[in-house]
């Protein structure tokens, strides 16, 4: 019987080893938005535009395509926390518009840490670490042509909204 509860424990060890490799590998491989182009593994700081001042550099940490319609995309990214002011939240308005041009419902999750960004999986304590580092929110939907941000000028802070007309 000692043989028997030793081989049932060793089961269940490894029955919870493949299921949180599982779980891992499942939330951290690249997922392909149906429709987009985007990719979700992590890319250098946003260097599209007019010129390098007119740029928000930013990281983008996950991208996470909804299966339920509307298809909503949410992308994690990060930014340095001296962007976080009114006249930067507006150019990355416009920048997060553009890069995601080819998307029709677009929600932006603002963090002021790159490796939460990153290594974020929606689940569990992740949450709370996650809130933590939030610092805003931008909301793009082109079926009803509303855009807008929220910010946070420095963490623990309440959120700002800024309408964009669209």
């Amino acid at each position: 019987m000692g043989a028997g509860k030793g081989m049932n424990k060793l089961r269940l060890i490894l029955y919870g080893v493949i299921t949180a490799v599982a779980a891992l590998s499942t939330a951290l491989l690249p997922m392909q938005p149906r429709g987009s182009s985007l990719s979700q593994a992590p890319t250098p700081p946003r260097t599209i535009g007019s010129s390098q001042s007119d740029l928000v550099e930013y990281k983008v940490g996950r991208v996470i395509r909804s299966s339920n319609k509307p298809y909503e995309v949410t992308v994690i990214i990060s930014l340095e926390p001296e962007h976080f002011n009114r006249g930067k939240m507006i150019k990355l308005a416009k920048q997060l518009n553009q890069d995601f041009a080819n998307v029709q419902l677009l929600r932006v999750e603002i963090l002021d840490d790159p490796d939460i960004a990153e290594n974020y999986v929606p689940a569990g304590d992740m949450y709370r670490v996650f809130y933590k580092a939030k610092r805003g929110t931008y909301q793009l939907d082109r079926n009803t042509h509303k855009e807008r941000i929220k910010f946070s000028s420095a963490r623990g802070k309440p959120m700002d909204a800024i309408t964009i007309k669209y």
